[in-house]
């Protein structure tokens, strides 16, 4: 993994973590591991080398913070703990990401740009990972779609994110986007429009991957659309 890009991420991400001790670090991972198992606190404890006592304070902590649910059956990993994980420089949390976001086909510098790109979107809107919502993989789109001015490439300038980032991110985004494509004229295609225009939020052309256009602001058939819905 690339670790100017893990830079990336932790200076998008700086502010936006919550305080986290040793402890709770340990334990969000064990229960991130288990995931989608939950783990009642005594199983966490069994699995880790703290009092049992310390696990149960721990865990309230996390629950609190929002990078556990806890429920009748247990306590489950959200998607906040590996995040809260890569920001302490723990590289398996790409991997409990994917996971738990279900995004088996996309490789971890994707991933990772991904999440600097969100994490670039929260600290413009003020959100803190505990408060996010980011815990289905939708919520991510929504927060990063209203950046979007035209099309995708104008998050460069709106979210300062540097194109190589926007390029490695797109795999992640158009993936979590396809479920809302429209097809239009063999254009998937995922729009916003407002008063004036309308953005291209994401964009699947059916020539891809043999087409070359990384980005749907490239693809001389998603400007064609765009135009005829202009």
């Amino acid at each position: 993994m690339s670790l100017p890009l893990l830079l990336l991420f932790k200076e998008y991400w700086r502010g936006l973590i919550p305080p986290l001790t040793q402890t709770m670090l340990d334990l969000a991972k064990i229960y991130a591991k288990a995931y989608p198992q939950p783990l009642r606190p005594y199983e966490a404890y069994l699995k880790s080398p703290y009092q049992l006592s310390t696990v149960y304070k721990a865990t309230r902590s996390l629950n609190r913070k929002r990078l556990i649910l806890c429920g009748r059956d247990g306590c489950v990993a959200s998607v906040k703990a590996p995040i809260a994980l890569l920001y302490h420089d723990d590289l398996e949390g790409v991997m409990y990401v994917r996971s738990i976001w279900g995004l088996n086909h996309v490789g971890d510098e994707s991933l990772l740009a991904y999440l600097a790109l969100l994490g670039a979107a929260l600290k413009k809107l003020g959100f803190g990972l505990t408060e996010a919502y980011i815990c289905p993989r939708e919520g991510p789109l929504l927060y990063i779609q209203g950046f979007i001015r035209g099309g995708y490439s104008s998050l460069a300038k709106t979210l300062g994110v540097p194109n190589h980032v926007l390029r490695l991110a797109y795999k992640v985004h158009a993936e979590i986007a396809t479920p809302y494509m429209s097809s239009i004229d063999g254009i998937k295609v995922l729009i916003r429009r407002d008063k004036l225009s309308v953005h291209v939020i994401a964009a699947k052309c059916p020539r891809q991957p043999t087409c070359g256009h990384e980005l749907p602001d490239e693809c001389p058939l998603v400007r064609e659309v765009l135009k005829r819905l202009s």
